[in-house]
């Protein structure tokens, strides 16, 4: 009896964390198209600074940037690095609205109208 109760644990933490896995990556999805498509709903094009590119767990790259004399930092996802590394500039789109919310050269999405 005591092994089946011990089986039964580690089966209900093993589903919780596979929940919970799955959760975070989809919120993570979202939160990426939410983004995209404010940028697409009217943007204009810009310049950064690549502050770190990284491929281990991951592909994610920070971009510092100005808008109008405001800085922003952008950490996201890179789908093709074109062999950019750290201290390379890189363009992107940002939102006229937002200007916040960039998508990189480096993503797919930056190749959509």
């Amino acid at each position: 009896m005591e092994k089946l109760k011990i089986g039964l644990t580690i089966v209900t933490m093993m589903g919780l964390l596979t929940c919970f896995i799955y959760w975070y990556v989809n919120d993570g999805q979202k939160e990426d198209k939410e983004r995209i498509a404010i940028v697409q709903k009217g943007y204009k094009y810009g310049r950064g600074l690549i502050t770190k590119i990284s491929s281990y767990k991951g592909h994610s790259v920070h971009v510092n940037y100005k808008i109008n004399g405001s800085a922003f930092e952008h950490n996201g996802g890179w789908d093709d690095s074109k062999g950019l590394t750290s201290g390379d500039s890189i363009s992107f789109k940002y939102s006229i609205s937002d200007p916040s919310k960039i998508i990189t050269e480096i993503e797919d999405a930056y190749k959509q109208k």
